[in-house]
C-alpha cells in the first residue's frame, strides 16, 4: 500500500524528504544492479540444507557475519556480502568495526556500494571484495576520522 504524504502525522523538513528519497533510490538502484535478497533466497545461495531457510540469513545476521536492511517489516540483504560458501569475511569485519564506531548496518552497506576515493578511479568498496585489509582501512578511514 502507497502512503500518501497527507496521510504522514508530522513535518519533515526539505532536507529530511531529499535525504529520505536519496536513500530510497540508493535501496532501488542497488536491488536492480545487485539485487536485494530475502532470506530464503540468502539460504538458497549459500546452500543451506536446513529445513527453517530463512533462519539462516537471521542467524548470520545476528552473528554479525551478514548485514540486513529492514523494508517493509522484513530484513532483505544485498547480495554482494555473498561469496559461493556463504557471506564474505570482511562483512564481519565492518560489523565489528561499524558497531565500535557505532555506525548502523544500513549505513555500512550505502557505503560499500558509494564510489570513494581510497581507491582508483573513484570504484566502491565492493568492488574491492577480494582486498579485505583495503575495505577495512577505506572504512576506518571515512567513519574513524575526527576532524
Amino acid at each position: 500500500m502507497k502512503t500518501s504524504l497527507a496521510q504522514l502525522d508530522a513535518d519533515y523538513s526539505p532536507e529530511q524528504v531529499s535525504r529520505a528519497h536519496t536513500t530510497e533510490s540508493a535501496w532501488r538502484s542497488i536491488d536492480t544492479e545487485i539485487g536485494l535478497l530475502t532470506a530464503t533466497e540468502v539460504a538458497q545461495r549459500c546452500g543451506s540444507g536446513s529445513t527453517g531457510r530463512s533462519s539462516y540469513a537471521s542467524d548470520a545476521r545476528r552473528g554479525g557475519r551478514l548485514l540486513g536492511l529492514k523494508r517493509l517489516n522484513r530484513y532483505l540483504y544485498p547480495a554482494f556480502q555473498l561469496g559461493p560458501t556463504g557471506p564474505h569475511a570482511v562483512v564481519a569485519n565492518l560489523k565489528k568495526a561499524g558497531d565500535l564506531l557505532e555506525v548502523g548496518e544500513e549505513a555500512i552497506l550505502l557505503w560499500m556500494t558509494t564510489p570513494t576515493t581510497w581507491w582508483d578511479g573513484e570504484s566502491r568498496p565492493i568492488d574491492h571484495l577480494d582486498d579485505p585489509e583495503g575495505v577495512d582501512a577505506a572504512f576506518t578511514s571515512h567513519y574513524g576520522s575526527t576532524w
